[in-house]
């Protein structure tokens, strides 16, 4: 055993995170920070328990060091953590869809499940209020505490050992914003397939940045908000080329979805 405390094989590597961002965030008021490590999970059929590797994250706390004289409190959110799981996935070359599940763990509509292939890899979400109590994090009255749970042993047979390379445009990107206003069981991944599909070959990138629910987008309705890379190979884009593009992904998504567009 690593410890007295730890005599045991733990059968969870983000409890174990949690401990330690609860005791660090009694002297940060930022926490981020990581852990691959085994898990070790009973199996009837087995005189062994089975050994899982696991990778799990947490943040929690300010996004960065505030302004001289600035007194705002930006705190770490969903789409940080996500952010960072995707810059690794994307490292990887692999594609990772979102669901949004339930799981006790993490608050209700703000958990997703991990998927690769239609096969769930781990989750994601904001920690229920009552395990961030638990746990005695000592953090700032609504401030979320961000985790993620993944599999490695699930995770890692689907690195490709090989993957297409494309050769870096010398031209410029160009980023268009765009909110869509959908009904609240329209899902992200489904508005963001449908602009990929409707964006041509000129739209490389979708990023989702923001989620709004209010009552003057009306009700049993959400907003949806995507940053849109569009880039050429072979020349500067103009105005008109990417307003060409934006107009048939918005004309898209009022046909398939009935959404409008926050302007």
């Amino acid at each position: 055993p690593n410890s007295a405390e730890r005599a045991s094989m733990r059968h969870s590597l983000l409890s174990s995170v949690l401990e330690i961002a609860a005791d660090n965030g009694r002297f940060q008021d930022r926490i981020a920070i990581f852990e691959v490590g085994p898990i070790f999970l009973v199996d009837e059929d087995e005189v062994l328990p089975q050994e899982n590797t696991q990778l799990s994250v947490v943040m929690t706390g300010r996004r960065g060091v505030p302004a001289w004289g600035d007194d705002t409190i930006d705190t770490y959110d969903f789409f940080d953590l996500k952010g960072v799981l995707e810059g690794l996935f994307n490292e990887l070359h692999l594609d990772i869809a979102y669901e949004a599940a339930e799981h006790p763990t993490f608050r209700p509509g703000r958990t997703a499940r991990l998927l690769i292939n239609d096969r769930q890899i781990g989750v994601i979400g904001e920690l229920h209020p009552l395990v961030v109590e638990q746990l005695d994090m000592r953090v700032e009255r609504d401030q979320p505490v961000l985790a993620a749970d993944i599999s490695l042993d699930v995770l890692i047979p689907h690195i490709p050992p090989y993957y297409p390379f494309e050769p870096i445009s010398p031209f410029p990107a160009v980023r268009e914003d765009v909110a869509v206003v959908v009904d609240k069981g329209v899902t992200a991944v489904t508005v963001a397939d449908i602009i990929k599909l409707s964006g041509g070959n000129l739209l490389k990138h979708v990023e989702l940045f923001d989620v709004y629910e209010g009552n003057q987008l009306g009700a049993g309705k959400k907003s949806l908000a995507y940053h849109l890379t569009f880039q050429a190979k072979d020349k500067t884009l103009n105005d008109k080329v990417v307003r060409k593009q934006r107009n048939n992904i918005v004309a898209q998504l009022k046909k398939r979805l009935g959404a409008t567009i926050r302007e």
